[in-house]
């Protein structure tokens, strides 16, 4: 629900978020509980499950740094 909502000007925008630019802005509105929260790697897990239940091929690992070419065609240095 929307209990815990207020609606800001952009003058008390600016007065609890400093860093704001509100120049543009003429209301805001701030939830002050209950917004929730975001778990980065329950999403990679997830996209990762549902790639693989349509078939594509994960493959884990990398490249020697050495096989990394630069536009002049010739290797980073480190090789």
């Amino acid at each position: 629900g929307c209990r815990d909502h207020v609606l800001l000007t952009p003058l008390q925008l600016k007065e609890r978020f400093p860093w704001l630019n509100v120049e543009d802005i003429l209301l805001g509105s701030y939830g002050a509980k209950g917004e929730g929260w975001f778990d980065p790697w329950a999403l990679i897990r997830g996209l990762r499950a549902k790639c693989l239940s349509l078939g594509v091929e994960i493959v884990d690992g990398g490249f020697p740094v050495s096989a990394v070419r630069n536009c002049d065609g010739g290797n980073n240095g480190n090789g």
